[in-house]
């Protein structure tokens, strides 16, 4: 009876890191091609997410400008209050972070740096 062989997900990723790891110190073709392909498909994956938070920053603080641009002014107070407080609110941009609770933005983005 053959054995099988099961892999735990840590397992399967440090294996396929180590692949990923030793492209460069292999003369095959294949295993540079797929390193540099993993590595452009992360950069742009966690790209289109920084730059989604700011986009939703950006759009947040647009709130408050395209509130104050209404006649807000003769509306019933219980109306104007709310706008008000919508116009307070975004004052501060909305932001995404991550769990460590590091900004998610395109400043954050640029800022990694390949060497320590």
């Amino acid at each position: 009876m053959a054995s099988k062989r099961r892999y735990t997900f840590y397992q399967n990723k440090k294996q396929e890191t180590t692949e990923i790891g030793m492209a460069f110190v292999s003369d095959d073709t294949y295993q540079k091609v797929k390193f540099v392909t993993i590595a452009v498909t992360e950069m742009v994956y966690i790209f289109g997410f920084c730059w989604f938070a700011e986009e939703i920053a950006e759009e947040s603080t647009a709130v408050g400008f395209f509130a104050y641009g209404h006649d807000w002014t003769d509306m019933p107070p219980s109306c104007r209050q709310t706008i008000r407080l919508v116009m307070t609110r975004s004052n501060r941009p909305l932001r995404l972070t991550t769990l460590a609770g590091t900004d998610v933005s395109l400043d954050a983005y640029m800022a990694v740096s390949v060497h320590d």
